[in-house]
């Protein structure tokens, strides 16, 4: 086994640059969209320090070699993220509305179980998609990967090199592969569990580990190591600016940040090039040291303070929100990471453990007082204390009608209310999750006027055929088409009398992209393309079809906007929003509709008639809150729109009379 190298500087650089790519990512500054490689970043760093480590005291007994590594790793990691999780949770008591706090006690919970990853996972939004306030734990999902990693790892790793030495770097290269091919089918088929869970970022991790236990000849040319180590530099810039949410990531994508971080710390090792040097200036070193309590501190401070704040900061506050974070962090580094680490307080093993233990249970048992009691709702007033529109992901609807499988949906397999009976009058809504937020009052009508109502919606996927949104990923795209043609064939197949189409129609034309040039009409948007091919599609001279405008957009999380906002005895002026506001953000779309209605070619209703029916439009009624979060209806707005949705279903009621 070869000796443990001395301290490189450089290394400590690089990490600098991974966390200052995740903080402005995270804090929304422009040109920073891919700024979550620094994560990857880190992982390579990670696998190759950790071997190092786990190779240079190889010849100890195995016991007390694992032993060793493992109370290092907990002296490493345990203390700062534990003290980070008491501090955000006496700060989140203090001012979060109680569905919030409820979320974060999940994750503290989780985290104590070195198993957040597993938590953003299993709450199904995604790391990119979510549109609740960002959890201001849910950055630990790195960190419980690493975790996981290292309890396999270590053992795998010390098995292979003292049994099976000479093919120590082929098996890890081996494992590697196997985990990015595992990486590479998520990124089509399970994108939001191929990023959080450990099986499909453990390449990351095994290909700096397998750079530290072989060693490949450095280049002859000084220059050549040069320019391989500039050209990765450059890489790794390409990577944090260019890429973006609609990355397909982790995946074939993550081999450019990754392989840039490989070839950095390789040509590092080879001689004093000018990235090296670069990467060794002292601030950049200094915030290397630094990084893992920035990393822990960054996403506390920014979300926390945006949760109270409520209207997004300028660039003066976020220059010195990020100092705020550099401050905590080195704080942080001096006061708890350092001493505990360097054995000036807890030197004992047993000490430490005991200490790691109890801080451990107590985060545990927060975590499970703030989620069990539904976030210590009594801190607020009766009429903060409900959400009013939780039941959409809460209750069975979201599970029965948004995962039927492609086969039967193709089949007319569709949820339905109102009567059951096969000679029962039919409509069909097909939309996104605002569909499935006025779902309430589509069962409220079909009930009322005893129409068989069926059900097809698919989150963030417009009901629009021949075009797709430029947004999404390649796997989100091919996930919609394929949902969209298979809710046509349900259509021909159960022939509605009413085909309703709803969704979330803002910016419709500027987010949308022809899937061919075949078929343009001239002068003719991408909107009203993709709607004449959902009419080309499902048309029938015997059947109507509504468009159902959207309800205007907000640009907070109103439950929480409002709630911060009364618990901080602010002004709601800021929140308010007019009918002329509303109506320009669907301008486009609306005109195409309101041109297609005019030939008589389908009839329009319009929730905005309603929630907004004067000068100004409505986010309450009734001591109720309409909105679930920023563009959604709550329980209580679907009811309160109800009427003007009615209207769809005048032309299937007029023929039912005249039967």
């Amino acid at each position: 086994m070869q000796a443990v190298p001395a301290y490189r500087a450089d290394i400590d650089g690089l990490r600098a640059l991974a966390v200052a790519a995740v903080i402005l990512f995270h804090a929304d500054v422009p040109g920073f969209g891919g700024g979550y490689v620094g994560v990857d970043v880190f992982f390579v760093i990670s696998g190759y320090l950790i071997t190092q480590l786990l190779a240079g005291s190889a010849r100890q007994p195995l016991g007390t070699h694992l032993k060793d590594f493992y109370l290092r790793r907990a002296r490493r990691i345990l203390p700062a993220l534990l003290a980070t999780c008491l501090i955000v949770a006496a700060a989140a008591a203090a001012f979060v509305l109680p569905w919030d706090l409820e979320n974060i006690g999940k994750y503290l919970a989780a985290t104590s179980a070195q198993s957040t990853n597993i938590a953003a996972w299993v709450e199904g939004l995604g790391y990119f998609q979510s549109k609740l306030p960002r959890n201001p734990l849910t950055h630990f999902w790195s960190i419980a990967i690493e975790e996981q990693f290292y309890i396999l790892y270590p053992i795998t790793l010390v098995l292979i090199g003292r049994y099976l030495p000479r093919y120590r770097t082929g098996a890890l290269l081996g494992l590697g592969l196997l985990s990015f091919a595992v990486c590479v089918w998520g990124s089509y088929h399970a994108p939001a569990a191929n990023y959080f869970l450990a099986p499909s970022r453990g390449w990351e991790l095994l290909l700096g580990a397998s750079l530290a236990t072989s060693a490949p000849r450095p280049l002859k040319s000084a220059l050549a190591n040069e320019v391989l180590a500039a050209l990765a530099l450059a890489a790794l810039a390409a990577a944090v600016c260019l890429y973006g949410p609609a990355t397909r990531f982790p995946g074939a994508y993550a081999l450019v940040p990754c392989g840039a971080a490989a070839l950095l710390i390789h040509t590092g090792r080879h001689g004093p090039t000018w990235i090296r040097r670069f990467l060794s200036l002292r601030p950049l070193v200094f915030t290397g040291l630094i990084s893992y309590s920035l990393y822990l501190a960054h996403f506390p401070v920014l979300t926390l303070f945006g949760y109270y704040n409520i209207v997004a900061v300028g660039p003066a506050e976020l220059g010195l929100l990020v100092a705020l974070i550099y401050l905590i962090a080195m704080l942080s580094f001096r006061w708890v990471e350092t001493p505990i680490r360097a054995r000036a307080v807890l030197r004992s093993a047993r000490g430490f453990v005991a200490a790691a233990l109890t801080v451990n249970l107590l985060v545990l048992l927060t975590g499970a007082t703030l989620w069990l009691s539904h976030g210590l709702p009594r801190r607020f007033p009766p009429e903060m204390r409900v959400r009013g529109g939780e039941w959409l992901f809460d209750s069975d609807y979201i599970t029965k009608c948004s995962y039927i499988p492609l086969a039967e949906v193709a089949a007319g397999g569709l949820c339905s209310f109102g009567p059951q009976r096969a000679d029962a009058p039919r409509a069909l809504v097909w939309g996104d999750s605002h569909a499935m937020a006025l779902l309430p009052a589509y069962e409220k009508l079909a009930k009322a006027h005893q129409i068989r109502l069926y059900f097809a919606v698919h989150s963030s996927c417009r009901p629009l055929l021949g075009v797709t949104n430029r947004s999404m990923n390649d796997a989100q795209r091919v996930g919609c088409g394929e949902f969209n043609a298979a809710v046509a064939q349900a259509v021909r197949r159960l022939d509605p009398r009413v085909l309703i189409l709803n969704a979330h129609w803002i910016d419709a034309d500027a987010d949308l992209i022809p899937r061919s040039d075949a078929g343009a009409e001239a002068g003719e948007s991408n909107f009203s393309r993709g709607l004449r091919g959902t009419l080309q599609e499902t048309g029938s001279d015997d059947r109507s079809v509504c468009v159902v405008l959207d309800v205007p957009t907000y640009p907070y999380d109103m439950p929480s906007a409002v709630g911060v906002a009364r618990k901080r005895g602010m002004s709601e002026d800021f929140l308010k929003l007019t009918r002329a506001q509303a109506l320009d953000q669907y301008r486009g779309p609306e005109r195409d509709v309101r041109a297609l209605e005019q030939r008589g070619v389908l009839r329009s209703a319009d929730p905005k008639d309603l929630l907004c029916p004067a000068d100004a439009c409505s986010y309450e009624a009734g001591g109720q809150l309409l909105y679930w979060d920023s563009d959604h209806l709550s329980w209580t707005g679907a009811q309160y729109v109800a009427g003007a949705i009615d209207g769809c279903f005048q032309d299937l009621l007029r023929m039912t009379t005249r039967k």
